[in-house]
């Protein structure tokens, strides 16, 4: 909130790739009378760095020597906010959901598979003196070369709206896709969870937006689970 640049851009410049995530933000949502609750949208992003490329560290941000007003702390620290005006016939509405069997294609499976599945198999007796080390004790001792250093997490800014608005959905892809033209970034990634996964997926086929929604791995596991549970009920 204090800090004058923003979520500094350029500690990431030098990135690899950043992918941003967003998520509801909710504060005080225990009160009585249920006033003083905050209901938002916020924003990280998660760069990650190629081997020999160290990140530059987060500026210490000054203490202040008076109290600012909130319209002070406020400039230039707001998400635009961008209508979504719904249009008919586009979106997911076009779109027909077929048989997963067309799905069926021959795939290659990487190499890190296979290392996995040695891992949980096998245990790996010969490594460290016939213990089995931890996963990455074992990845270091079965991959060679330089490895990539740890992924930079930064918090962006809080947009003040209904996260489950289509507005304000909107408002976010706007604000991460131009964030990532600024990183010279070809296309715009980023990850929400349900229900804001498919109302994102609405926004950016309407919109004919080049971003790239993902959804977050806990929720893609529970939607497998789910339907697993609908496939075998009764």
């Amino acid at each position: 909130m204090m800090s004058s640049e923003g979520w500094h851009l350029i500690d990431v410049a030098s990135a690899c790739f950043t992918q941003f995530v967003a998520d509801n933000v909710d504060h005080n949502v225990r009160t009585v009378d249920d006033h003083a609750t905050f209901h938002g949208m916020g924003i990280i992003s998660a760069s990650c760095s190629g081997p020999g490329i160290q990140a530059l560290q987060q500026t210490r941000i000054p203490m202040l020597r008076a109290q600012l007003m909130t319209r002070e702390a406020c400039i230039g620290k707001g998400v635009p906010a961008v209508q979504f005006c719904r249009q008919s016939g586009a979106g997911l509405e076009k779109y027909i959901i077929k048989p997963l069997s067309n799905l069926d294609t021959l795939l290659t499976a990487q190499a890190i598979r296979s290392l996995n599945t040695l891992w949980h198999a096998a245990g790996v007796p010969l490594i460290s003196g016939g213990q089995r080390p931890l996963w990455t004790g074992y990845m270091h001792s079965v991959c060679k070369g330089s490895h990539p250093l740890k992924s930079e997490v930064r918090m962006l800014l809080i947009l003040g709206l209904n996260p489950s608005d289509m507005t304000s959905v909107k408002s976010v892809l706007a604000f991460v896709s131009k964030q990532a033209q600024v990183l010279n970034l070809p296309t715009t990634c980023i990850t929400f969870d349900q229900p804001l996964y498919s109302k994102a997926i609405d926004i950016v086929l309407t919109e004919n937006m080049n971003i790239v929604v993902r959804l977050g791995g806990f929720h893609t596991l529970m939607n497998f689970m789910g339907s697993v549970g609908y496939i075998m009920r009764g």
